[in-house]
């Protein structure tokens, strides 16, 4: 089921991260937080108030960059392009400083100790 419904659309935007970033080669990215933390695949990830495009940017965060995120959990919201996947509509929900906020799923994969 939820492989149904993250080939409909993963989350990002088409801001999703810097235009010229490219995704980690070697992981894959986050499918409903699984384990309580995500990392970042690439440079220039934008975690948004909402799950939109337009939403305001809480923080730009750099590839390698751990943060908190909701285990179990994304939302569909605006498509995007990110992180080398297209048309993607799933986001995941982090922890920052400035605020609890969205950004696109392709840009973050699940962090295993």
């Amino acid at each position: 089921m939820a492989t149904a419904a993250l080939g409909i659309a993963i989350p990002g935007t088409a801001d999703a991260a810097d235009d010229s970033a490219s995704p980690a080669s070697s992981a894959a990215f986050s499918y409903r937080c699984a384990t309580g933390w995500a990392v970042s695949l690439a440079d220039g990830v934008k975690i948004r108030t909402q799950p939109r495009n337009d939403a305001d940017v809480l923080v730009t965060v750099t590839k390698g960059n751990e943060r908190q995120c909701l285990q179990g959990y994304y939302i569909t919201g605006d498509h995007y392009n990110g992180c080398g996947v297209y048309d993607a509509s799933a986001w995941i929900y982090l922890w920052t400083p400035s605020g609890n906020g969205y950004s696109a799923m392709t840009c973050w994969g699940d962090v295993y100790s």
